[in-house]
C-alpha cells in the first residue's frame, strides 16, 4: 500500500483540492505557495497546522477511512505490519529465525516510539 501524502490527506478529509507541487518550484517559490494553500485553508476555516496533527495521528495510509474507531484502525496497522515481517519479509528472507523476527519487532517498535515529530 503506498503512503499518502498531507496532501492526498486534506483532500480526503477536507475534499480540498491542491495541484501537486515539485520540489523545484517550491524552492523558488515557497512563500507564494504557502500563501495560497493557506489562504484556501483559511476559506474553509482550517488551519494547517492542526491538519497536520491529525495527519501524523492517523497516518499515511487510508487505512484509516474504513474503521470507525481509532483503536480498530490501529489493531488493523498492527495486523497488517505482522504480515509484513512475519510472512513477506519471511518469504524474501526465508532463512531468519523467529529471534531475528523478533528483533525486527523491537527495533520496529523503537524507532517508532523514539521519533520526535509524533509529540502530539
Amino acid at each position: 500500500m503506498k503512503h499518502m501524502s498531507f496532501r492526498e490527506f486534506i483532500e480526503l478529509e477536507k475534499e480540498i483540492v491542491f495541484k501537486p507541487v515539485n520540489l523545484d518550484s517550491i524552492l523558488k517559490n515557497h512563500q507564494n505557495i504557502a500563501k495560497q494553500i493557506t489562504q484556501k485553508l483559511k476559506k474553509k476555516d482550517l488551519k494547517i497546522i492542526p491538519l497536520f496533527k491529525q495527519y501524523l495521528k492517523k497516518g499515511s495510509f487510508p487505512l484509516y477511512v474504513d474503521y470507525k474507531s481509532t483503536t480498530t484502525y490501529y489493531r488493523a496497522l498492527e495486523q497488517v505490519i505482522n504480515t509484513i515481517i512475519e510472512n513477506d519479509i519471511l518469504a524474501v528472507y526465508p532463512k531468519l529465525t523467529g529471534v531475528t523476527i523478533k528483533r525486527l519487532k523491537k527495533l520496529l517498535n523503537y524507532i517508532s516510539e523514539s521519533c520526535p515529530l509524533l509529540r502530539i
